[in-house]
C-alpha cells in the first residue's frame, strides 16, 4: 500500500476543547511511499520535517535505492522551500531532526548502505547521523555500532553543542561497548562534528529487550530517554512477553542513576517524555483490550506515566 506524506494544522479549542477544526491539509509525495517521522519549526515560521522515500518521482522523487532519508522545508503557506535526499542503494531510515546552535540540522536513524552518501555499514544496520547546513547540504555523516543490527531514534543537542543520540543496539562489538543481550538501549554522545565521547548500554534485569525512543536533556544536564523494556519468557508461559515503559536517567555526571519499568501484565510502551519542574510525564500505549484478564477500554489506551526525579 502506498504510503503518503501527510502534513495538517490543528487548531484547538483552547477553552473548551469541544472542536478540532483542521485548517490545512496537504499530502506530497511520488510513486512510492514517503513518511515523515519528526519535524522542527523554526523562528522564521518554516518547517523542517524528516522521514524517509521510496519515490523517484512526484515531489520529492530523488531516491537513490530502497528507503533514503528525507528533510523537507516548507514555508508558512506550506510551499515545498527544498527537499533533500541522502543514503545509499540500501534501507536508509530518518527517525529525528534537531536544529543546531549554529543553525544548522541533524539528523539520525538507520543505514544498511555502504555507498552514495553513506561511509560505511555492516548492512543488518547502524546509526547513521548526517549533519546538515540551514540550507540542507550534507556538511559530515557517520555511522556508528557493530556487527548486530544498531537503530537510533532521537537525537538532542546539550548546552554544549554536544549532541547525544538514543535507540537500540544488538551489537557485541564494534562501537559497542557492554551490550547485555538482544536489544538494549544504546545511548551515545558524540562532539559537535561526531566524534565518539560516551556511551551508555542499558540492559533490564533477566535478558529483557530494551529499545530508547525518545530523549530530552534536562536543564541540569541529565539524560532522560524512554521506551520500553520487554521480558521474554520462553518456558510454560508460551513466549509470554512482557512489555513494559521503561525510563533511564543519567545524572549530569554521566552515571546511570536510574532504570525503571511502569506497567503491568499487558503491553505498555512509552512514546515521548517531557519534565514540568520536578515531575516527568511519559505518555504511551496500553494494550490490555477487554477480557476474562483485563478491564481495559477496548483496543490500545492511552497510557500516562508521572514519576519523580528518581523515577
Amino acid at each position: 500500500m502506498k504510503r503518503i506524506f501527510l502534513l495538517a494544522v490543528i487548531m484547538l479549542s483552547v477553552l473548551a476543547f469541544t472542536e478540532i477544526n483542521v485548517e490545512y491539509s496537504f499530502a506530497y509525495g511520488g510513486e512510492g511511499d514517503d513518511l515523515a517521522n519528526d519535524l522542527v519549526l523554526l523562528k522564521d515560521g518554516s518547517i523542517l520535517i524528516a522521514g524517509h522515500t521510496t519515490s523517484i518521482t512526484g515531489d520529492f522523487g530523488a531516491s537513490k535505492g530502497e528507503e533514503d532519508f528525507l528533510v523537507v522545508k516548507i514555508d508558512g503557506s506550506f510551499e515545498v522551500l527544498w527537499s533533500r535526499t541522502f543514503g545509499g542503494s540500501d534501507s536508509d531510515v530518518a527517525e529525528a531532526i534537531a536544529e543546531t546552535r549554529d543553525g544548522g540540522f541533524i539528523v539520525v536513524g538507520m543505514t544498511e548502505s555502504s555507498d552514495g552518501d553513506v561511509s560505511v555499514s555492516n548492512k543488518l544496520g547502524d546509526f547513521w547521523i548526517i549533519k546538515l547546513s540551514s540550507e540542507g547540504e550534507l556538511l559530515w555523516e557517520k555511522t556508528f555500532g557493530g556487527s548486530g543490527q544498531d537503530h537510533a531514534y532521537d537525537v538532542a543537542e546539550r548546552a554544549s553543542g554536544n549532541l547525544v543520540v538514543a535507540g537500540y543496539t544488538r551489537s557485541v562489538d564494534g562501537d559497542v561497548q557492554g551490550h547485555v543481550w538482544g536489544e538494549d538501549f544504546w545511548i551515545i554522545e558524540l562532539t559537535s562534528t561526531g566524534e565518539l565521547l560516551n556511551q551508555w548500554t542499558i540492559d533490564g534485569e533477566n535478558n529483557n529487550e530494551d529499545l530508547a525512543r525518545k530523549l530530552l536533556i534536562t536543564d541540569k544536564g541529565e539524560i532522560l530517554a524512554v521506551g520500553y523494556t520487554a521480558y521474554k519468557d520462553v518456558g510454560i508461559s508460551c513466549n509470554y512477553v512482557n512489555e513494559q515503559a521503561a525510563l533511564a536517567i543519567i545524572d549530569n555526571e554521566g552515571v546511570v542513576s536510574s532504570y525503571k519499568s511502569y506497567g503491568g501484565m499487558y503491553l505498555e510502551d512509552g512514546y515521548d517524555v517531557m519534565i514540568s519542574e520536578d515531575t516527568i510525564v511519559i505518555v504511551g500505549e496500553q494494550d490490555a483490550g477487554v477480557s476474562m484478564f483485563s478491564s481495559g477500554l477496548g483496543g490500545k489506551d492511552f497510557y500516562v506515566v508521572t514519576v519523580d526525579g528518581n523515577g
